[in-house]
């Protein structure tokens, strides 16, 4: 396996860039970039795939509702199915085959509604919401 970072901001940069390291060789390599920069962005590994979800362009005052899919074999990204709601710095995880993306901030609120990808329905559909509000968050499945 690889260690695999996207996106992120350096001062008035946005990134779309994406590095991997290799512990094998020790090394980072460059991949291909996403097609949005952003920070903000949660990622998670579903299958054979790395997904970049959400996140925010500070300069456009944009927040993002897109989901990007990497296929490490092939080097490339394909835009996905969009979340149901915009939202930065949500915190994401992979439970049951299913990706779940909790709170985050949208550009007014920070969020406590939760929805996940059914890969099977293809779609993104919204849950139980959390009792709190939430941006800058994590989840994990124990």
């Amino acid at each position: 396996g690889r260690l695999f970072v996207v996106g992120g901001q350096d001062r008035s940069v946005h990134h779309s860039s994406v590095e991997a390291y290799d512990p094998k060789d020790g090394c980072w390599h460059i991949c291909s970039s996403m097609r949005h920069a952003r920070s903000g962005v949660s990622t998670v590994v579903l299958g054979e795939h790395l997904y970049a979800i959400g996140g925010r362009d500070r300069h456009r005052q944009a927040y993002y509702d897109v989901v990007e899919r990497y296929s490490p074999e092939l080097n490339t990204w394909e835009t996905f199915q969009r979340l149901t709601h915009p939202r930065a710095w949500p915190s994401a995880t992979v439970y049951k085959g299913q990706i779940y993306v909790c709170g985050g901030y949208d550009g007014q609120f920070r969020l406590k509604t939760v929805e996940k990808y059914d890969p099977e329905e293809q779609k993104w559909k919204r849950v139980s919401d959390m009792n709190e509000y939430r941006a800058g968050c994590g989840s994990a499945v124990l």
